[in-house]
């Protein structure tokens, strides 16, 4: 009698578009123009000086009719507030489009304020699973280190500074997939050594853990 295999059933759900090559960040403006036409690109002041591209990563916003306001204020561990006030700007500029430059933090940032844009305050409500009302503002991700995963990825973590102590908290919701996710290498060449070893080492535990556990 043959032996009989039991698979798991799971359900993969992935809705982001994915672009991975050297030179997709210049993409950016023709990806762009098809979610909205004036964007609030979200990065860290530190970073956006050292990244070489950055001016062919605006010439393609330029070039594709797509209106860009930076925002540099992006910080590690983001709390609520960050995202909160990048939100009134977005809202008070009627951007329609969010782009995240930049690592884990930054992307984070970015899809606290694409939440933030369209739904009432505070954020702080949206903390934990599947409670986002309305759909955020649609999110192009654009990474420049590696192991992070929040461009393909419905989750973003924040600081609550309402707690005492602040805590770090999930937010996990299906909308918060960025639409479209630039990967492109030639990003990671401006980073400072050491964030080239601690990304490249998470993105080597995010490998592992995804061989080693069934719940990954």
């Amino acid at each position: 009698m043959a032996t009989q295999v039991e698979f798991p059933q799971f359900t993969f759900y992935f809705p982001t578009k994915v672009y991975f090559g050297q030179y997709m960040s210049e993409k950016t403006g023709e990806e762009s123009k098809e979610l909205g036409q004036k964007a609030l690109m979200v990065t860290d002041r530190n970073l956006i000086r050292k990244i070489t591209n950055k001016k062919r990563i605006e010439d393609s916003l330029s070039k594709a009719g797509v209106k860009a306001i930076l925002w540099e204020e992006a910080v590690a561990d983001p709390p609520l507030g960050i995202a909160e006030k990048g939100a009134r700007l977005a809202r008070r500029e009627k951007c329609d489009l969010i782009i995240g430059l930049g690592g884990g933090s930054v992307m984070d940032t970015a899809k606290g304020i694409a939440v933030a844009s369209t739904n009432p305050s505070p954020l702080s409500q949206y903390l934990g699973r599947n409670k986002i009302r309305r759909p955020p503002l649609p999110l192009v991700a654009i990474p420049t280190t590696a192991g992070t995963g929040s461009e393909v990825n419905p989750y973003a973590v924040f600081t609550n500074t309402q707690k005492n102590p602040p805590q770090k908290e999930i937010m996990a919701d299906p909308l918060l997939f960025p639409r479209v996710a630039l990967v492109d290498p030639r990003l990671t060449l401006s980073l400072p050594a050491l964030v080239t070893v601690d990304t490249g080492i998470d993105a080597l535990c995010h490998a592992i853990e995804s061989y080693t556990s069934k719940r990954s």
